[in-house]
């Protein structure tokens, strides 16, 4: 029988939730199965508190926490290889709730695919938007309980050994490779993706995810981890239980590409019409111009239509399927469709409100407090900084935390001021009273007089959207970087030099550090280094800032961070001065040697022809 495997981090609430849910599925009878959580290693001893009161009552409960923090990429990895343990996994990560007959959809699912190589992996998740544009993705329903994507599932998924064991072995060849097979947008989620890896290898090897017809687990979408309740992954969940009817992968007429669009080969099979032509599908609009395909069936216009057809059933593929009379949607020869204009046609598919309202949703899943901390009185710094906040036009919790009473000062301003009384006035306390009041996932502070970039918040907002791994971010110019590659085990090193940094201008998530207690951790840049490591963005997100020097001590370092990382060598000690010289004058050679040696973190990077982010090693 497969083994549920639960991957959690440091949300104890996330995983008792899910664990809820998992206790009241249906099992077989006289079955033992195995129930492994594997913990992240974090503080957060509570997440093992959670995990051990539980009581399961179907098999053999296993808690295994990690030494040392994995990171998403490299957990999920862990988790898969437990295949080669058990046989079968489903695998739940703690932000999801299951249905009651999970288990017996995915047990059923795994039995009846077990031999078709072609199918990569069993999802229990069913999408309803598609991840490109988020708009409405409705597969067809052809009696069965199954579709084919060509994109794996994150959101509660199995797999049997030797569909892990083909993606581990594919992945241990093309592990450095650029991936520039998957969707630009796939590209965006970055290097420690796991599904980025996976796509790329369905793509590669032409292999299809199952999904089932309704959905057997749903992210629950709360707001505070890694993104707000947007309800945009958030599904129905089967209510009760039943016996699933599937289709071969080999017979079935539902199978979607990596952009959610059905196959031509599929498309043709119901209207044998169109199958002389040689054409992919873009319905929803976006795909890029370079295609193998002489011809496309999209929404977007163009001139010399071979075919067109309307717009009025749900979902659009309806429509080529029933032949709807209209010119919506054409069958253009690639070169004649106008790539560059605005696709205005899905308005008519998609209302106006419905498709505002959901790409609304999609920009707003984070949100941000900025807590600025008044010592001394220079009103005319402090009005500086609010009005490049307001210069951002991004909605953000300004909080000014002081002693003294300024309420009426800023009346003059147009944003919405939370000026709060502070104990005493020093910076730790000051920093307590914001942050304590701060009610957004993303937290940043500085001193009155620093600028923030226009971009600065919309910038963070899209990363850590897009980057679940990155939990915070110090945005600067990109000669800069070489000053700027924290981790760990360098603030170690370097103690006289970390000791007075600071973490001003940074931006970071609430849930990392949870509520932060500056009477434990008197340097906030020290505290957060020893929860994770920064993300360097090489695009500057603070104009100016106050430069102000810490002087902690180095026993606060010390208590904070530790060096696990065992010996690093003798001789690598003695050429250690002369690598890490050659490492920031770029040396290749030298390079790869410093970064392995000293596991320097990823840094962030701004691709400016395609407006996108992208992470990748120093």
């Amino acid at each position: 029988m497969p083994a549920i495997v639960v991957i959690a981090y440091n949300r104890s609430h996330s995983l008792e939730r899910l664990l809820k849910s998992i206790a009241r599925g249906f099992y077989p009878a006289n079955e033992q199965i195995t129930l492994h959580i594997s913990i992240d290693h974090s503080d957060a001893t509570d997440v093992v508190k959670v995990a051990e009161a539980f009581d399961w009552k179907h098999g053999e409960k296993v808690i295994a926490c990690q030494p040392q923090r994995l990171g998403l990429l490299k957990h999920v990895l862990f988790c898969g290889d437990l295949t080669e343990k058990y046989g079968e996994i489903i695998v739940l990560e703690d932000d999801l709730v299951v249905a009651s007959d999970f288990y017996n959809y995915a047990n059923q699912a795994l039995r009846c695919y077990s031999n078709q190589e072609d199918v990569a992996g069993i999802s229990l998740f069913k999408y309803r938007y598609e991840e490109n544009q988020f708009l409405p993705f409705e597969p067809l329903n052809d009696g069965t309980d199954v579709h084919f994507i060509q994109v794996a599932s994150s959101w509660g998924q199995a797999w049997n050994v030797a569909q892990w064991s083909e993606f581990r072995s594919w992945l241990e060849i093309n592990e450095n490779r650029d991936l520039s097979n998957v969707p630009n947008y796939m590209q965006k989620w970055g290097d420690t993706s796991w599904k980025r890896y996976f796509n790329s290898y369905l793509v590669d090897k032409n292999r299809f995810f199952a999904f089932p017809s309704v959905s057997l687990s749903t992210n629950f979408e709360e707001a505070g981890t890694h993104a707000s309740s947007t309800g945009l992954m958030q599904v129905p969940l089967l209510v009760g239980s039943r016996e699933y009817l599937f289709s071969s992968l080999t017979d079935s007429r539902l199978k979607y590409d990596e952009y959610f669009e059905m196959l031509p080969t599929c498309l043709k099979k119901f209207v044998p019409e169109v199958a002389k032509f040689n054409f992919d599908v873009d319905l929803f609009g976006g795909k890029p111009k370079n295609s193998v395909f002489e011809y496309r069936l999209t929404t977007k216009s163009g001139v010399n239509a071979v075919k067109t057809f309307g717009a009025e059933l749900t979902p659009l593929v309806a429509n080529i399927i029933h032949s709807t009379q209209g010119s919506s949607i054409g069958l253009y020869a690639l070169n004649d469709i106008h790539f560059n204009e605005v696709n205005e046609r899905l308005s008519m598919y998609y209302p106006l409100n419905d498709l505002t309202k959901i790409i609304q949703n999609a920009e707003e899943l984070v949100s941000f407090s900025v807590v600025i901390p008044y010592l001394k009185d220079d009103i005319e710094q402090l009005f500086r900084t609010i009005q490049s906040i307001e210069a951002t036009n991004s909605r953000v919790q300004i909080i000014v935390a002081t002693s003294e009473n300024l309420t009426g000062q800023l009346n003059q301003l147009k944003s919405s001021i939370e000026v709060i009384k502070s104990p005493s006035l020093n910076l730790s306390a000051c920093l307590q009273s914001g942050f304590d009041r701060a009610k957004n996932e993303i937290v940043t502070w500085s001193f009155p007089g620093t600028i923030y970039s226009e971009d600065a918040f919309s910038s963070c907002e899209r990363i850590f959207t897009d980057f679940r791994t990155v939990h915070w971010v110090l945005g600067v110019k990109e000669s800069r970087i070489p000053s700027n590659r924290w981790s760990k085990r360098n603030a170690i090193a370097e103690l006289d030099r970390s000791a007075k940094m600071s973490s001003e201008g940074s931006f970071f998530r609430r849930t990392v550090c949870g509520k932060v207690k500056l009477d434990e951790a008197e340097n906030l840049f020290y505290f957060l280094l020893s929860k994770s490591d920064v993300t360097v963005l090489c695009k500057e997100l603070v104009g100016e800032i106050s430069e102000k020097e810490w002087m902690q001590s180095k026993e606060f370092a010390k208590a904070y961070l530790s060096d696990s990382s065992g010996s690093k060598g003798f001789f690598y000690e003695m050429l250690k001065p002369w690598i890490r010289a050659r490492f920031f004058r770029n040396g290749t050679l030298f390079s790869l040697i410093y970064r392995r040696k000293e596991q320097l973190p990823f840094v962030l990077r701004y691709d400016q022809d395609n407006n996108s982010y992208y992470l990748n090693e120093y």
